[in-house]
């Protein structure tokens, strides 16, 4: 996946969910602007108000 895909699917979501195990990350699950399937894993910053990518992979 390129840079530009990962960005796209935390603006395209399906579904946020919480991680079960770390406090501030998320798993996002949707589609990127050309339709490919992705999972993103993101820390989300509340004092900054910013999503930082950790991980992506299509499925």
């Amino acid at each position: 996946m390129t840079r530009e895909e990962i960005e796209q699917v935390p603006f395209n979501p399906d579904r946020w969910k919480r991680h079960p195990e770390i406090h501030g990350r998320f798993i996002v699950s949707s589609f990127t602007d050309g339709g490919r399937k992705a999972v993103v894993v993101v820390c989300y910053d509340q004092e900054r108000d910013r999503v930082r990518p950790i991980t992506a992979r299509e499925v």
